[in-house]
C-alpha cells in the first residue's frame, strides 16, 4: 500500500524495512530478545500496521533455533511494536 516500501524477515536475522524499493534495509526488532522471525503481513488497507510472527520451524515437525514468541504489532510502520499473542513456547502453530 506504500510506494517503495518492503519487509523481509530472517529467520536468524529478524526483521528488515525498506523505503526506496530495497535499495537501503533498516534492521527493525534488533532490540526482541528473539530474532526468528518467520513470516510478516502488512495490513491490506493501512501500510503502516505490520505483523510479524516470531519463531522457527523447520519443516520436519520440529522447531529449530527456537521456540515460538509469538505475534508481534506495529502500528507506525515498525517504529514500535506490541505483543499481540503470548509467547508460545515448544509448540508448532
Amino acid at each position: 500500500t506504500q510506494p517503495g516500501v518492503a519487509y523481509l524477515v530472517s529467520p536468524s536475522g529478524g526483521l528488515w524495512k525498506t523505503t526506496d524499493n530495497g535499495s537501503n534495509w533498516v534492521p527493525l526488532g534488533d532490540r526482541w530478545e528473539k530474532m526468528d522471525a518467520t513470516c510478516v503481513a502488512t495490513h491490506p488497507t493501512d501500510g503502516q500496521t505490520v505483523f510479524v510472527g516470531l519463531g522457527d520451524y523447520n519443516g520436519l515437525g520440529q522447531l529449530y533455533g527456537s521456540s515460538g514468541n509469538g505475534i508481534r504489532r506495529s502500528q507506525d510502520g515498525g517504529l514500535t511494536w506490541s505483543i499481540r499473542t503470548p509467547a508460545i513456547t515448544d509448540q508448532l502453530v
